[in-house]
């Protein structure tokens, strides 16, 4: 409201001169109740300032401009300084690099740093490292993290790699030294590995150049991340499941001999490998890299106890296109027990070790039920009076014998990557849901096989027709 009062009070004392240009921004009320030009103005001298006043001002403005002036030369000064040490500095600097140049290095730009200059043929390196950190950034959730000059991603819980770009001055005799000597093999393999692949990427480089350009589009084609953590990351992970798994079926092999068991196991790691595979028009160079860029496969089988009874691992890693990471892929061939299927693809290795050896627990189970029937591979046949094992719950590991005399008997098999253990004990009878009525006392008797084998202790099979006497 008191904006609209000012403007008309402008506007009507405007009109005295300007009528029309005033008009128009006069509001309807004043356009009825004043007429135009009713209200002028007059300049009027104002009084003279005291002298002591204009003194004043005077002393002011000299002392503003004392103190600018004072300012501004502070800071020429300054100026002056820094730019005396900055060519000090400029000049110790080219005369290092010209005594560079005179011992023959090459003297050249940096490829991140146009402004400086490089004392070291390191442009290589320096692209191998700003590519790693390229793709690095893509590979956050596979747990690649970067830092300042450093690129780490892990390989399993026990092993992780490390990236770093140094200069060569700032190696150490400490940083020599390393743990073992299967570290320092796959650290330089690793370096070998990822210089290989970027120059791999520069010839896949050079022939898309060669060859007809696409069609132009006005949207901006994007460059992809060159794969080179990528395939290193596969094949040390892939690596490193592969070494648990044959730990595994080696440590369960062991077991099974001690207890006097016979089974073959197999494995053909990095079965997905061809060396000798040729590549039509690809120079046979790249063709073996292009190995190294598919998914890795590893297969591992096992003949068991049983006749026809096996299973088959195969290890599938991949971190290029999903399904990312290792995945096992288990099928089994178990005629005694035609509805047991595993899961498709299995991710972690406790459940891939936990399915494996339940498999070979039913092989177990099947082979004491048939100790007085078809004859089992490796196994020593009894005769005489013995008991009938028959699979109660077989997925928990449980048999039950029943003799005429009401003696019935329950054994208990448990099979881990450490020991198989076998557990009999009395049952007065069955209870009203089918299940065996345990006694309260442990067992009658026990055994337990471990991987090291224990000397002068029964094997399986014998410890079963023991405990089977009626």
């Amino acid at each position: 409201m008191e904006a609209m009062f000012a403007l008309d009070f402008v506007s009507l004392l405007l009109s005295k001169h300007t009528p029309r240009q005033a008009e128009m921004s006069m509001s309807a009320y004043l356009k009825q109740v004043a007429p135009l030009g009713s209200l002028n103005s007059e300049i009027v001298n104002p009084p003279p300032k005291p002298e002591s006043a204009a003194r004043d001002t005077k002393n002011v403005s000299r002392g503003w401009r004392l103190q600018n002036f004072n300012s501004a030369a502070s800071k020429l000064l300054d100026s002056a300084t820094r730019l005396e040490a900055e060519v000090a500095s400029e000049t110790r600097y080219w005369d290092e690099v010209l005594a560079v140049k005179e011992k023959g290095w090459k003297v050249s730009r940096l490829p991140r740093e146009r402004q400086a200059l490089g004392a070291r043929d390191t442009v290589y390196e320096e692209e191998l490292f700003h590519e790693l950190v390229r793709e690095a950034r893509i590979l956050g959730s596979q747990g690649v993290t970067t830092r300042q000059n450093l690129v780490q991603f892990p390989v399993s819980e026990e092993q992780e790699v490390l990236l770093d770009l140094i200069d060569s001055d700032q190696i150490s005799p400490e940083n020599d030294v390393v743990s073992s000597n299967e570290h320092a093999v796959v650290a330089d393999a690793l370096a070998h590995a990822i210089r290989i692949l970027l120059a791999y990427a520069h010839r896949q480089n050079l022939r898309r150049r060669t060859q007809l350009p696409t069609p132009l589009t006005p949207k901006r084609r994007q460059t992809p991340e060159y794969q080179l953590l990528r395939p290193v990351m596969a094949y040390l992970q892939h690596s490193s499941h592969v070494r648990w798994l044959e730990s595994l079926l080696n440590d369960i092999n062991q077991i099974l001999k001690s207890a006097g068991i016979t089974c073959d196991f197999t494995a053909t790691p990095f079965s997905s490998l061809s060396l000798r595979r040729t590549i039509s028009g690809l120079p046979k160079v790249e063709a073996l890299v292009q190995e190294f860029l598919l998914p890795y496969e590893s297969t591992f089988s096992a003949q068991l106890v049983t006749p026809q009874s096996s299973f088959r691992v195969k290890v599938r890693t991949n971190v290029t296109t999903p399904p990312l990471g290792t995945h096992y892929e288990i099928s089994v061939n178990m005629p005694q027990y035609p509805d047991v299927r595993p899961p498709n693809r299995i991710g972690l290795q406790d459940e891939a070790a936990s399915i494996l050896t339940h498999f070979v627990l039913l092989d177990i189970l099947t082979a004491i039920t048939h100790t007085k029937g078809s004859s089992v591979k490796g196994i020593k046949q009894e005769t005489g009076h013995l008991l009938t094992w028959q699979a109660a719950y077989p997925h928990n590991g449980e048999l039950l014998a029943l003799s005429s005399t009401g003696q019935h008997k329950k054994m208990k098999v448990s099979l881990s990557r450490h020991e198989l253990t076998v557990r009999v004990y009395s049952v007065r009878g069955i209870d009203g849901f089918g299940k065996p009525a345990v006694d309260k006392t442990p067992a009658m008797r026990s055994q337990t096989w471990k991987c090291d084998g224990t000397p002068d202790q029964p094997n399986l099979m014998d410890f079963i027709a023991e405990v089977s006497k009626e």
